[in-house]
């Protein structure tokens, strides 16, 4: 089941006693959630911030969106965000759909990164050679040139990449909408995810609030870490009645 990074500690209440705000963070394909370590200093002291681990083996796409909408609901007793990059960013999108489809209280504020609309349609990824992952790889970046050239080190990287593609092929969960205001992020250069693969996400929600475009490319918050934090607490903030009542506007 995936399960918060377990060096993530508990964060103080909110202000009069109120549950802290949580946000939840979903690694990319073939990643892991310590990709948001770096991240996680730069948010608010009082936020719970909780990055997931995906399941090693085993359960389909819808099967994993279930987990993680029982985990999320389990974890925030009170108002909560949830942010992906890339795969995780689809993964975040389907967990609200779902919870919003379920009943269940959704997240106030939704963040997709990286991750194209419509999404592509590119079966059995996860099977092609190991050169031509590595390739794939490459050319995304985010990935140390050492460990991409190494024997050693690639092949537990080749594995989670494999799996979490093969996770990705078995999605069938397509036509939901979500209510959830939606920002969007992706990088300029980005030959998967960046501004021209976008705008089909105006399709799938209710309110598109805006989409942050940073130089870069499939990985472009890597040199801009804290600049990308100051954004998603700034637009996660325009959408919490709990610190800003106005309308939730870009």
């Amino acid at each position: 089941m995936p399960h918060p990074d377990s060096s993530v500690t508990a964060a103080p209440a909110a202000p009069g006693g109120q549950p802290p705000f949580h946000l939840f963070l979903f690694h990319h394909a073939g990643g892991s959630a310590g990709q948001y370590r770096r991240w996680l200093p730069k948010f608010p002291p009082a936020w719970q911030v909780r990055p997931l681990s995906m399941p090693e083996g085993g359960p389909d796409w819808s099967t994993t969106v279930e987990q993680l909408a029982s985990t999320i609901s389990d974890q925030a007793q009170g108002p909560y965000a949830l942010f992906g990059h890339s795969m995780g960013g689809l993964l975040a999108f389907d967990v609200t759909a779902r919870l919003e489809e379920h009943g269940q209280r959704p997240p106030v504020w939704l963040g997709v990164s990286a991750y194209p609309q419509p999404a592509p349609n590119e079966p059995d990824r996860h099977l092609m050679p190991s050169e031509r992952l590595r390739e794939l790889a490459a050319r995304l970046g985010g990935l140390p040139q050492i460990v991409l050239a190494s024997d050693h080190l690639w092949p537990a990287v080749e594995a989670r990449l494999r799996r979490d593609l093969a996770l990705l092929e078995s999605r069938t969960m397509v036509g939901q909408r979500v209510r959830t205001p939606l920002c969007l992020y992706c990088g300029q250069q980005d030959p998967v995810g960046g501004p021209h693969g976008m705008p089909g996400w105006h399709r799938l929600a209710s309110r598109v609030l805006g989409t942050r475009v940073y130089p870069g490319g499939h990985f472009y918050f890597q040199n801009r870490v804290s600049d990308v934090v100051h954004d998603i607490v700034q637009d996660i903030r325009r959408c919490s009645v709990d610190e800003r009542p106005d309308p939730c506007v870009l």
